[in-house]
């Protein structure tokens, strides 16, 4: 079976989806007696096994996140992942638990992250509800899948869409959740604590996710997101736009996304430490950039800010480029090198 659906990342099925929290805490049976230690354990290494097998579905996934071939090892071998992030099976089983535990891992986890947290969870004994990010809900779908198909009943592990934080807030008032694990942006991670403040919580894990992805939502300023990813992607403390190895992306909700455009743009032009062009580090580097341009136009990207190599003496230097009108598709979105380049996505 792929968990994917032929190597489609696209669920096929509904099974254990929930449109609201209450629901997905309703699928699951709280009270029931887990499984033996080592027969869970024994499942969730199957269930790895499963996500091994399933190169094609991860590889249509990792395409849509920016990643390449290479970069799936991360996401293979995620038992080893776990013991290290549990402390040890051994730890997880003297710390057996009842109950339910909520999991929002962000997309930013991937499989690897968000299977370590699910894993660290069932391990204990808890029942799951695993919260889908709406931009790549088939992550969650697929871990699900598969640990379904390697023995674990359906009312051990349920799915809820979009649980954002007032829905978390709902969520952490029933009874039957003793445990918050989840992980985001630091403004994100400083929110959840503030819910968790009052509830009697067994255990909680929050973890702030550093990466060159950037994330707008629709509720933040649109002028001070946009001088804030501006200053990331672009400013002086940055290697060229990314860190190394990543890829410099900024997902905007369509909501707020034309004047966030707007808004970026001003900074561009306004901001004394971006008007100026970024050194060259090597004459490589002019070389990728000026590739990344040419991709980005010829995918049919809009370019809105940079694009030109300029001399400043004897050197040459790369101007902070900026696309907009970006897919996820494209290899323009998924670029690797550490270069002065920024697409724009947009996500509902």
């Amino acid at each position: 079976m792929s968990v994917f659906g032929n190597g489609d990342p696209t669920p096929q099925d509904g099974g254990g989806e929930a449109c609201d929290l209450a629901s997905a805490l309703d699928a699951l049976d709280p009270g029931a007696p887990p499984p033996p230690f080592e027969e869970r354990l024994e499942r969730l290494r199957a269930a790895a096994g499963i996500l091994e097998k399933n190169r094609a579905g991860l590889e249509a996934i990792a395409a849509r996140l920016g990643l390449g071939p290479a970069d799936l090892g991360a996401h293979l071998g995620v038992v080893d992942a776990f013991e290290g992030a549990s402390g040890g099976f051994e730890y997880a089983f003297a710390r057996e638990e009842r109950g339910v535990a909520i999991c929002a891992p962000d997309w930013r986890e991937l499989l690897c992250g968000g299977f370590v947290r699910v894993a660290t969870e069932l391990v204990r004994g808890l029942r799951v509800v695993l919260c889908c990010d709406e931009r790549f809900p088939e992550i969650a779908w697929a871990l699900r899948r598969c640990l379904v198909e390697a023995g674990f009943s359906e009312s051990t592990i349920a799915l809820h869409h979009g649980a954002r934080q007032e829905v978390l807030r709902t969520g952490l008032m029933d009874e039957r959740v003793g445990v918050l694990s989840a992980s985001g942006t630091a403004e994100r991670v400083i929110e959840l604590r503030r819910l968790c403040i009052g509830r009697v919580l067994a255990r909680e894990s929050l973890r702030t996710i550093r990466s060159a992805a950037f994330e707008v939502t629709s509720h933040m300023d649109v002028e001070a997101s946009a001088r804030s990813v501006a200053l990331q992607a672009f400013g002086a403390n940055t290697m060229g736009g990314q860190l190394p190895g990543q890829v410099a992306r900024a997902f905007v909700a369509e909501k707020i996304y034309s004047p966030f455009v707007e808004a970026l743009i001003g900074c561009m032009d306004s901001i004394e430490e971006l008007r100026d062009t970024v050194p060259l580090i090597d004459r490589e580097a002019a070389r990728r950039t000026q590739k990344a341009w040419t991709q980005g136009l010829d995918e049919g990207a809009t370019l809105i800010s940079g694009g030109e190599e300029e001399m400043k003496g004897d050197e040459l230097r790369l101007p902070p480029t900026v696309f907009c009108n970006v897919e996820s598709h494209m290899c323009a979105a998924r670029r690797q090198e550490p270069l002065p380049v920024l697409c724009l996505l947009r996500w509902a």
